[in-house]
């Protein structure tokens, strides 16, 4: 009888052995001719893509193949690319899971590239899908027919859910390099508390914290200077410290995003203004004139500053800022209310 559970128990692991993938296959498909004999390179980010990419394929009659070992589950970007392995001037590639199993790739006519396949694929884009669902969640919470009152606790709880509903997608995956960037994404909502539990691998951060923890929602301003067009050095708190609200706003002229987010601020400026709300906007531009060209041409008649040192800025290091816009609303005190938000969450925090 023992023999025979052994024999049962040896052919179950050789069975769950042989359905674990041994590498990962992607394979591509296209519906445009525009892209016949360029490559498709993968790389960890963009900035490796010419000097250490991870594989590559050249694309054939609007297909291409490739095939390897993943070590471990890595966040990757698949780019088509020049003569210069660099994108090119469409711009087309995605960020996906690279991961052992098969995994489909597809670009359309709108030259719009997406993957799908294996199981850390299908949570990323779920993770995706939650992320860009959340601003139209908010937006239909502004239009709801109550008070202010109670549009801010429906949209408090919506942020918390929000959160939450994230943490779960990434907790099974929270070793992995993935998960790890995932949770940078979107490190503003959560506090120092919940960072522990969802960057346990990140020791950088972990070491850091001891001597200066992140700047998470109910962190506190303290001694930020930054300078302004005229060369003097401004105290934040010096503005924060007259009005009900600030919002910190990183920005540059060069960011479409940002300067998207433009007439959203001013709209919320020009109504709100005054003791009860301000705007500092600390810019990551380096040319003077870009700048200063962007301020008067957007007409942007709030708190201007800059060191004028692109990603080299102090504050981007200061708040961890991984990308722009960025934004975060403080209070008299210097508090920090609320990271990041979108702008139907700003109209409800300053309509109270």
């Amino acid at each position: 009888m023992k023999k025979i559970l052994f024999s049962a128990l040896a052919m179950l692991l050789l069975v769950a052995c042989n359905q674990a993938p041994k590498g990962y296959k992607i394979t591509g498909t296209l519906d445009t001719e525009e892209f016949d004999g360029n490559w498709v390179y993968l790389a960890e980010t963009l900035r490796k893509l010419a000097t250490e990419p991870i594989d590559s394929a050249q694309i054939v009659d609007g297909k291409f193949e490739m095939q390897g070992v993943a070590a471990e589950p890595l966040m990757a970007v698949a780019v088509i690319t020049d003569e210069n392995r660099q994108m090119t001037e469409h711009g087309v590639g995605t960020y996906f899971i690279l991961e052992n199993g098969n995994i489909s790739m597809h670009v359309d006519t709108a030259f719009a590239m997406t993957a799908k396949g294996t199981d850390f694929n299908r949570v990323y884009a779920e993770y995706d899908s939650v992320i860009m669902s959340y601003d139209s969640i908010c937006a239909e919470i502004s239009e709801r027919d109550i008070t202010t009152a109670e549009k801010f606790e429906v949209i408090v709880e919506a942020r918390k859910n929000y959160k939450e509903t994230l943490k779960n997608l990434i907790l099974p995956y929270v070793a992995t390099q993935p998960a790890q960037k995932l949770v940078k994404d979107v490190k503003h909502l959560y506090s120092n508390e919940e960072l522990a539990v969802l960057l346990p691998a990140d020791t950088t951060a972990k070491a850091r914290s001891i001597e200066q923890p992140y700047m998470a929602v109910g962190s506190y301003l303290s001694d930020e200077a930054t300078p302004n067009a005229a060369g003097d050095t401004i105290r934040w708190m010096d503005i924060v410290s007259n009005h009900d609200y600030t919002l910190i706003d990183f920005w540059a002229s060069w960011c479409g995003p940002c300067m998207r987010s433009m007439p959203g601020l001013k709209e919320l400026y020009a109504e709100h203004s005054g003791e009860h709300f301000e705007i500092i906007g600390i810019s990551l531009d380096n040319n003077r004139e870009r700048w200063l060209g962007a301020i008067e041409s957007k007409e942007l008649v709030w708190v201007q500053l800059s060191n004028l040192m692109f990603w080299d800025e102090p504050m981007v290091k200061r708040f961890e800022i991984p990308y722009i816009p960025s934004t975060m609303l403080v209070d008299r005190e210097g508090k920090i209310i609320i990271r990041n938000p979108n702008h139907d969450e700003l109209a409800i925090y300053l309509a109270r």
